[in-house]
């Protein structure tokens, strides 16, 4: 086959097509028990070893946490005292000597500096320096280039006031600044947004505030004044503001909110001028942009009260709402395929908040960000089959004012759910458990009420339940565990007494009946777990008791009798215990939460009544709730533990051999975020999002990337913020997808453009491949590079490119040119008669790049093309 012929089977795609963008989510990151608040953060390399740190607020000064490997630094590796509280932060190369700083404003107090510099060494030492005196609490602060000098100067607003000031370092004497001038005073507290947005090169500001409501465009005239220049009159009171080239026509364009999101782009006349106004969206009081998606457009993100959205950018500067989710109070916890995909996912549910947390695990180990299910008042749940269509379901209990609620949510096989529907219940339920009580392989529902101490069974059928009446059990029931404890092959029941020292168990006969006895456990119990701990036959139960403190296990016996152990110091306050075999030695070992320390307990069984060996795991807080199963898909079960305290969950990731890493991944995002922004931890173009919280956490959400959609989304710019494509297909790059699909007779162009740092032209090495990629054909690929979706020509794997324009040189490693080429912006081939026959090939390559993420060099996008 000839190499033209090979190549010129591309030709143009429909515009429907084109327009599909992937709905990106996000990946759970880790939890950062930094002492610091959202008031006061800010993202960068301070230490220049090559990651990102986390800037926060600490008790007298501020505190900086590395954000090397996976997060894996939680505990400051450097403290800066400050002589007085810090308020809000600013980071960038303040004085333009390779170096971050950090500007930062400090609360109203007695100390001489207001608004000083941390001028960084770039091995994580700073100096502090005086920048201004000011006369308020400032309430925002930004850095931008003023008076064109390389310099960055710095814009406040005040808490409080109407006045706006613009502080001009000294280009005479860096490192110092000249006394700042009042640039606007019309908005009241006041929120900013740099941007050059008429285009001229000079540094403009727009700031939304009230008093009234109304955002505030001050141009800039590059010599270091702002002027107002136009008003916008806003109905509702601003949130916050974001400025980006969201349509990317050259002009910074502004999005805001009031109650709702609404846009303005950028003007050479006009500065700014009304572009879009979306639905209400009250939540949104903090915007953040970056590309979610892979499309090349800034996509937007807004966060409060405790809830994060994201609008998609449609690429014209309207949004489309994409997702929203909230992230609190996670206090019971499943592991199930959700989504029919043969990997585990976590559901959490919030008693008291409403909504269930659905995450959604990825093949790479994260979990997708959670979507809300509409409930009341959830508590304990399950997850099991209930309708017998071969998906897994949901149970939830709930309640209403006045009786009790089994929220059932029938999944769709894809992580989504069909339908709903509600048990009305005569208690308000404390656990729910899902068991075959009638032994027909349907899941029946096993409900605990704490007062009135009852047990309910809803016998199931096929996804409607019949009440079988009420038990009722003794003292305050909190817990309960289902299993064969008289070895006749029925399912059994145990509940624990917080009140008293007597537990109840109730023996099934396998057709809906139960018979009810009390077993003396000699403590008060607070959560009980079943299994067959010495592997006779019967199962046993293990409680946590709360007086003393400790677990007390009573094995089941055929008789219908219990043999009670001697109590086992666990920890001070066990608050949940679990069964299974963690070593996989076929014996089963008891897991135990405490909700005092950061450790989870493992007492490894040896299948006769003891426990020879105990083992402590980690984890990042103290555990409330642990769940068992394989979350993280390598065919291993894993720990998931809760942490009610703090409103996080993390995921231990088990060995096999009853070890458990550190926390694989971590979520939390508090009742209300006071600022959120995004930064490319992952140095692969795709941001994350820094959600910081107001107490003293934080959290990092990683975008869901396959390491085949970050190959083909090259690094093209990537240094600079998110990738940008510059190999197109008749003009097309084929969208979050990168696949343009073509007709055999559709003409073809197939160019590469300049990266956008290029002064002149740019050389490249391209190649074209006669297969799609898939994720076993994606390289990494050296020197900060990124990774590609094919074997390059000297890499091993198959197959080899079939053609290869090379403009570079250095043969050797890029491989012989096979087309002529010139460097970028050129043509690569042109066939106006199209191929003429069925194939799909991918392109991409390598070009010159100063804003790749080496700083050399980066990767194309890559389009895969398909005639049909």
């Amino acid at each position: 086959m000839r190499v033209r012929s090979s190549v010129a089977a591309v030709a143009v795609i429909a515009l429907a097509a084109t327009n599909a963008r992937a709905q990106t989510d996000f990946d759970t990151g880790r939890v950062f028990p930094a002492a610091g608040d959202g008031e006061c953060l800010a993202v960068a390399d301070v230490d220049e070893d090559g990651w990102l740190d986390l800037i926060v607020r600490g008790g007298s000064g501020l505190l900086v946490h590395s954000l090397r490997g996976p997060f894996a630094a939680p505990a400051p590796s450097i403290e800066w005292p400050l002589p007085a509280t810090p308020r809000k932060l600013a980071a960038g190369d303040v004085d333009a000597d390779g170096h971050v700083d950090v500007v930062v404003a400090f609360g109203r107090t007695t100390a001489a500096i207001d608004i000083g510099v941390l001028f960084g060494d770039g091995r994580g030492g700073v100096t502090l320096a005086s920048a201004a005196s000011t006369t308020g609490s400032v309430r925002a602060i930004e850095l931008l280039d003023a008076d064109g000098d390389s310099l960055l100067d710095f814009v406040a607003a005040f808490q409080g006031s109407r006045t706006i000031v613009l502080a001009l370092q000294d280009r005479t004497s860096p490192r110092s600044f000249l006394p700042p001038s009042l640039a606007l005073s019309g908005v009241s507290n006041a929120r900013l947004a740099p941007g050059d947005f008429n285009g001229d090169g000079s540094a403009d500001v727009a700031a939304i505030g009230d008093g009234p409501p109304r955002l505030e465009l001050l141009l800039g005239d590059g010599a270091g004044a702002l002027t107002s220049s136009r008003s916008f009159s806003l109905t509702n009171t601003p949130g916050s503001i974001v400025a980006a080239d969201f349509d990317r026509d050259g002009f910074d364009d502004v999005v805001a909110t009031e109650g709702r999101l609404f846009s303005l782009r950028g003007d050479a006349l006009s500065g700014l001028v009304p572009a879009w106004v979306g639905p209400n969206e009250p939540r949104a009081v903090v915007l953040t942009a970056g590309d979610l998606d892979g499309d090349g457009f800034a996509d937007v993100v807004g966060a409060g009260n405790g809830v994060i959205s994201r609008w998609r950018n449609d690429g014209t500067g309207r949004f489309v709402p994409t997702t929203s989710f909230s992230l609190r109070d996670d206090r019971t916890l499943a592991v199930a395929d959700v989504d029919g995909d043969g990997i585990a996912d976590v559901v959490g549910a919030r008693p008291l908040r409403g909504s269930v947390d659905v995450l959604t695990r990825t093949a790479s180990g994260g979990f997708l960000m959670p979507f809300e299910l509409d409930a009341e008042m959830l508590g304990s749940g399950d997850a099991a089959d209930f309708d017998g269509d071969g998906t897994v379901d949901l149970v939830l209990g709930g309640r209403s004012p006045s009786f009790g609620i089994a929220h059932l949510f029938f999944g769709d096989g894809s992580g989504g759910f069909r339908s709903r529907s509600e048990e009305r219940l005569p208690v308000f339920p404390s656990s729910v458990l899902a068991a075959d009580v009638l032994l027909d392989a349907l899941p029946d529902l096993v409900i605990t009420s704490a007062i009135p101490a009852t047990v309910t069974v809803l016998l199931n059928a096929g996804g409607t339940f019949t009440d079988l009446g009420t038990m009722n059990v003794l003292g305050v029931s909190v817990s309960t565990a289902v299993g064969d404890f008289d070895g006749d092959a029925a399912v059994d029941f145990v509940t624990g007494n917080h009140s008293g020292t007597t537990c109840v168990v109730g023996f099934g006969d396998g057709a809906g009946a139960f018979s009810v006895r009390s077993v003396v456990v000699g403590a008060r119990q607070g959560v009980v777990a079943a299994g067959d701990v010495d592997a006779d036959g019967f199962a046993d139960a293990v409680f946590t008791t709360t007086d003393p403190a400790g677990l007390v296990l009573a094995f089941g016996a055929a008789s219908r009798s219990f043999v009670v152990g001697t109590p086992i110091a666990v920890g001070p306050e066990p608050q949940d215990v679990i069964v299974a075999d963690f070593d996989l030695d076929g014996r089963l070992d008891v897991a135990v939460a405490d909700l005092t320390e950061p450790v989870v307990r493992v007492l490894f069984g040896d299948g006769a009544r003891g426990f020879p060996r105990t083992h402590w795991i980690v984890t990042p807080l103290p555990a409330s709730s642990l769940t068992f199963g394989d979350a993280t898909g390598d065919g291993l079960p894993d720990l998931v533990v809760g942490h009610v305290v703090t409103s996080a969950v993390s995921v231990l990731a088990g060995d096999g051999r009853g070890e458990f890493r550190p926390a694989a991944a971590s979520f939390y995002a508090p009742g209300g975020v006071e600022r959120a922004f995004a930064t490319d931890f992952g140095e692969d173009g795709a941001p994350e999002i820094v959600v910081p919280g107001r107490g003293f956490k934080g959290s990092v959400l990683r975008s869901r990337e396959t390491p085949l959609a970050t190959a083909l989304r090259g690094t093209v710019d990537a240094g600079r913020g998110f990738a940008r494509d510059v190999l197109f297909v008749n003009s097309l790059s084929g969208g979050a997808s990168r696949t343009v699909r073509l007709g055999p007779g559709d003409p073809l162009s197939i160019t590469v453009a300049r990266p956008p740092l290029v002064a002149g032209l740019a050389a490249f090495a391209m190649y074209a491949w006669p297969v799609a990629p898939t994720p076993s054909t994606v390289r990494a690929l050296p020197a900060g590079l990124g990774s590609i979706a094919l074997p390059m020509p000297l890499a091993p794997g198959s197959p080899g490119p079939r053609a290869i324009w090379n403009n570079v040189g250095r043969t050797r490693a890029l491989g012989a040119p096979t087309r002529p080429s010139s460097p970028a912006p050129t043509t690569l081939l042109g066939a106006p008669a199209g191929a003429g026959r069925a194939i799909t090939f991918t392109l991409q390559g390598l070009i010159v790049d100063p804003g790749a993420l080496n700083r050399r060099a980066a990767v194309t996008n890559g389009v895969v093309v398909e005639i049909r």
